[in-house]
């Protein structure tokens, strides 16, 4: 991408409020997202001048499989730090991802985007 002067990479699985917030009893899975949400800050600014754009998206509990194994009581606690009340949809993260890769979001470098129902504003 640097070779040809443009690109785009968006780290999605990657990214999590549990990386910018941290959750409790979730050591090292955290850390690995707190890596992440850093590493997509780093390289957005080394890659920018070669106009490959580097960002991620961080959400909150998502409705996927991986939500299906928690248990009942899990599921309320974590739901319950979501000022909107509810899990993030997969198709309400689409939607960001869909922002960052066209040429439309092309002054867009370094971000994270929180997707979490205002659990985390700053």
């Amino acid at each position: 991408m640097k070779a040809q002067g443009s690109g785009k990479i968006v780290n999605m699985a990657m990214a999590s409020v549990a990386g910018e917030k941290g959750n409790a009893n979730m050591a090292p899975y955290s850390p690995v997202k707190a890596g992440t949400i850093g590493s997509t800050k780093t390289l957005g600014k080394e890659m920018a001048p070669y106009y490959v754009h580097i960002n991620c998206v961080s959400p909150a509990l998502i409705e996927t499989d991986m939500a299906k194994e928690l248990s009942p009581e899990e599921r309320t606690v974590l739901t319950s730090k979501i000022p909107l009340g509810r899990m993030d949809k997969p198709g309400e993260v689409a939607a960001v991802v869909k922002f960052l890769v066209p040429n439309e979001a092309s002054f867009v470098a370094g971000r994270c985007y929180d997707i979490n129902g205002g659990r985390s504003v700053f």
